[in-house]
């Protein structure tokens, strides 16, 4: 942002550049607390270890602020082509919403993967050189027979960046009807609230294993952005602040829920021994 000031010379230019800047970072951080509510079910589908996730979302930080950039210079031909993916990959989110509500995953330690259908399905096209493990935070390994083997964690960064991509094309075509001005400090307020929201993460992370029911919250959500995308390819998006409103709605509700119900499980265990001692 300094050196952005320093490019300008007038009072009017140096306004113009920051209302640019803290327009497009505050647009962006509310568009991308979705993609983690997605990043996360993501992890939960490859059973990724927690300790690897924040690594994962840095090692694709190039590739993310690559992409965003090419895509603020060739927006318009860009999202002409793409928008029809937003139908698949809305109704993607929304199955997975849905799995999230009905489907718990009581083997979360267990990070065999040869029972997931993604990883199967890959491996039905490459067979062996596909791995239904995780080797660390390896994205291949070598067998013994000296054979290259790749590790699920190369799915996980596939899916990873392709559906920051969808979301990236979402967040800049809302960019770009605010306003872009200034294209240079409009990228790097996008930017540096990308990574603002990534840093994030483990916080959400950690939040979930505490308050159970924010699963729900969760679902909830994934549904709500799968409708949004599927809207997008029609031209007709939700208000950015409408979502944000919705997600930060149950998102509370889902902490009292989880409050409350831990509360109830409490006095009910509190009572038990003084009915078994009566």
């Amino acid at each position: 942002m300094t050196v952005l000031w320093g490019t300008t010379s007038t009072q009017a230019e140096k306004k113009e550049l920051m209302s640019a800047f803290i327009g497009s970072a505050a647009v962006e951080t509310m568009l991308s607390l979705d993609n983690l509510v997605v990043f996360h079910q993501i992890f939960g589908t490859f059973k990724v270890p927690p300790s690897r996730r924040p690594g994962i979302l840095v090692a694709g930080l190039p590739i993310m602020l690559v992409v965003r950039v090419t895509l603020f210079l060739s927006f318009h031909g860009v999202y002409t082509y793409v928008r029809v993916l937003f139908v698949l990959i809305g109704v993607f989110i929304i199955y997975q919403g849905v799995c999230v509500a009905y489907f718990s995953e009581d083997d979360d330690d267990n990070d065999d993967l040869s029972s997931n259908w993604i990883v199967k399905g890959v491996r039905g096209c490459f067979g062996n050189r596909m791995s239904t493990k995780y080797e660390g935070s390896a994205f291949y390994v070598r067998t013994p027979d000296g054979a290259l083997q790749f590790t699920p964690l190369i799915l996980v960064m596939v899916f990873i960046e392709a559906s920051d991509l969808m979301f990236c094309i979402d967040g800049v075509s809302t960019i770009y009807v605010v306003g872009h001005t200034d294209l240079l400090a409009v990228v790097c307020g996008d930017c540096c609230a990308v990574l603002l929201v990534r840093a994030l993460y483990p916080q959400l992370q950690g939040t979930v294993e505490i308050f159970p029911d924010l699963n729900y919250a969760v679902a909830a959500t994934l549904v709500a952005v799968g409708v949004d995308m599927i809207l997008t390819a029609s031209k007709r998006e939700l208000p950015v602040f409408v979502l944000v409103c919705f997600m930060v709605a149950v998102f509370i509700a889902g902490v009292v829920s989880s409050l409350v119900r831990g509360l109830i499980s409490k006095t009910c265990a509190d009572r038990k021994p003084a009915t078994h001692d009566v």
